[in-house]
């Protein structure tokens, strides 16, 4: 390089710049930071924590300006990225400190080679030992320094500390979808629920069983209804998303809870209700279920009331009944009709997951979807909302629905991080 021009010889040199190198890592490695954001349960805010370092290095700051760190969000094709800017400025004020930690051991060498010098009695290999030692200190040094406008040289990307870039998933409200635990579980299905990660294969087995090719479709309806969880029970009365739930609205509008709480509903008509702005209202449903009480099983079925069970929360309305009388529904016609502790088995429950989305990819492609995504987000929509939703619509209104907005996100990231296989 330019700025070095003693041709390096020795071994002394390396010991010291591997010295230096290896205060760098001992810093970074041994010491590392951490980093934090975290978002509100009720609106999806990203609120960000600014790091605390175990110790502090000198140079080392974090942006804590809240306006600027909430601003930090992009949106790229309809996904919300986090753009978190910890990781850059810890390595930058890092580089910082390990140019200056560099600096003072050179500077230690050399008074260490000068006071060598100044008392080595006119000895030609003394002087020489401390010559070579101020050499390689400051070559050392040189290096360190010349590092960036070598990596510069090679890539300008490399020297520059960007912004981490994370791709956002909102989180299912805790209060829409409840686990029912083991006892109840067990005390329904003979089983004990099974761990997700099972759940997931058997979703992406199945599908392709089914001749669902895409596994990241089945993996996203597993991810985004229930995390893969075989005891999840969903309570529609209970969302506060901004898409339109009727059953969260009817039940705002009955102005009373399952157990007979009255409240003041926020209108008083559906014409004036919005869903973006009423669906938030801090009012939840009572209801919860109870194993031990066949055939409601302690859920609020009042007429236009939904509820999802298991890993592929299939829905019940108040009105779905096999023809036994009990609770239940067949997710498409001429398939068997499940009850509620037949809907709560990960076997049956993925098998109608996945036949149900094998039907309505089918039927988005009848509907005239051609491009590949476009039929799995319209696929997503009918699942969600019923085919209806998806016969002469347009697929940017498709798109804008929040459920397949959130479905596009699980499967955009499923297939950018390498589409499952059912044997993972």
């Amino acid at each position: 390089m330019a700025c070095i021009k003693k041709e390096i010889s020795g071994k002394e040199v390396f010991f010291y710049t591997k010295f230096i190198f290896l205060l760098f890592l001992v810093f970074f490695i041994v010491r590392p930071t951490t980093i934090v954001f975290a978002q509100t349960a009720n609106n999806d805010e990203i609120n960000f924590i600014t790091p605390d370092t175990n110790i502090e290095i000198p140079g080392v700051s974090f942006t804590t300006d809240e306006t600027l760190l909430k601003q930090s969000t992009i949106e790229t094709d309809g996904r919300t990225f986090i753009q978190i800017p910890f990781l850059g400025e810890y390595l930058a004020g890092l580089y910082r400190y390990a140019v200056g930690v560099a600096g003072a051991v050179a500077v230690i060498m050399i008074v260490v080679a000068g006071f060598q010098w100044t008392t080595s009695g006119g000895s030609p290999d003394v002087i020489g030992t401390a010559k070579e030692r101020i050499t390689n200190a400051i070559t050392g040094l040189l290096l360190i320094l010349c590092s960036y406008a070598l990596l510069y040289a090679i890539n300008p990307e490399l020297v520059r500390f960007r912004a981490l870039s994370i791709p956002y998933i909102g989180a299912k409200d805790v209060t829409t979808i409840k686990l029912i635990g083991n006892d109840a579980y067990y005390r329904l299905t003979g089983q004990q629920p099974r761990a997700p990660q099972l759940n997931y294969t058997e979703a992406i087995a199945t599908g392709k069983r089914l001749n669902i090719s895409d596994p990241c479709v089945m993996y996203t309806i597993v991810a985004a209804e229930s995390r893969g969880r075989s005891d999840a029970i969903g309570y529609d009365t209970n969302y506060r998303g901004d898409k339109l739930v009727r059953a969260r609205m009817k039940f705002l509008l009955s102005g009373r809870t399952y157990t007979g709480a009255t409240f003041t509903p926020p209108v008083d008509s559906e014409n004036a209700y919005n869903p973006r702005v009423h669906n938030k209202v801090n009012q939840i449903n009572d209801d919860v279920f109870n194993a031990s009480l066949p055939p409601d099983y302690g859920l609020d079925w009042r007429e236009g009331f939904t509820h999802g069970f298991g890993v592929g929360q299939i829905t019940l309305s108040s009105s779905d009944r096999c023809p036994n009388g009990e609770r239940g529904r067949s997710v498409v016609p001429g398939a068997p009709c499940r009850t509620i502790p037949e809907l709560l088995n990960a076997a049956t429950n993925v098998e109608d997951a996945a036949t149900l989305m094998a039907t309505n990819l089918q039927l988005a492609y009848d509907a005239g979807f051609r491009d590949q995504r476009e039929i799995v987000a319209a696929a997503f929509r009918a699942y969600n909302a019923g085919p209806g939703k998806i016969r002469n619509t347009p697929i940017g209104t498709i798109l804008e629905d929040a459920y397949v907005q959130t479905n596009m996100s699980f499967y955009d990231s499923c297939k950018a991080s390498g589409a499952p296989s059912a044997g993972n």
